[in-house]
């Protein structure tokens, strides 16, 4: 090997470390030299075990900065942070208790489990891969989803506009659903051409 190609691997070998304790520890870093954008002007903040408990906090108000330490249950790699809002203004603003709606704050990346993809081999996990890339293509940002099984069923047209890390992820294609026209996965130009 040399010099260089010695470089470049462990150059990738440290990346990849780094890469996996950020992930690990639940840590959301931007990734890809995007930056945060600064948080909102929330008029309070908590942290809740994960987004499937906002349904029933009563203590919910508009303006509110919410963490989660999951999406299903802490530590499901679905961690993020939500703003709470009065009316959804987005297609990916999810609908919690009392008819609020949280709106996922921007970060350097987006990953399937932020979206509520379970995983599960039951459930159209491309539902939630959908709302992903809507809202990676939105900011401007990547979607980086390293490992996991996730299960397409009839979801189809999920658009791709920005890079994509998927890893070590696998995908799952129910083939009774499938139609020639209609591919899950639609790669689409930034700017429409002229």
């Amino acid at each position: 090997m040399s010099g260089s190609d010695a470089k470049i691997h462990t150059r990738r070998a440290m990346l990849s470390a780094l890469g996996a304790t950020a992930l690990s520890t639940g840590a959301v870093y931007p990734v890809f030299g995007n930056p945060v954008e600064p948080a909102t002007t929330a008029t309070s903040a908590k942290t809740v075990p994960s987004f499937s408990a906002l349904a029933s906090d009563t203590t919910l108000q508009p303006g509110m900065f919410v963490e989660t330490l999951g999406y299903f249950q802490p530590g499901d790699s679905g961690a993020a942070g939500y703003e709470i809002i009065k009316a959804p203004g987005k297609t990916t603003d999810e609908p919690i208790a009392k008819g609020l709606f949280a709106r996922l704050l921007p970060a350097g990346y987006v990953s399937y489990r932020m979206f509520g993809a379970r995983c599960d081999g039951q459930s159209d996990d491309g539902v939630a891969i959908k709302k992903a890339h809507q809202y990676a293509n939105e900011a401007r940002i990547p979607v980086l989803n390293l490992s996991g099984e996730f299960w397409l069923k009839e979801t189809r047209l999920i658009p791709v506009q920005t890079n994509v890390n998927w890893g070590h992820t696998v995908f799952h294609i129910d083939e009774a659903h499938n139609t020639p026209r209609e591919p899950h996965f639609e790669v689409l130009p930034v700017q429409k051409p002229s």
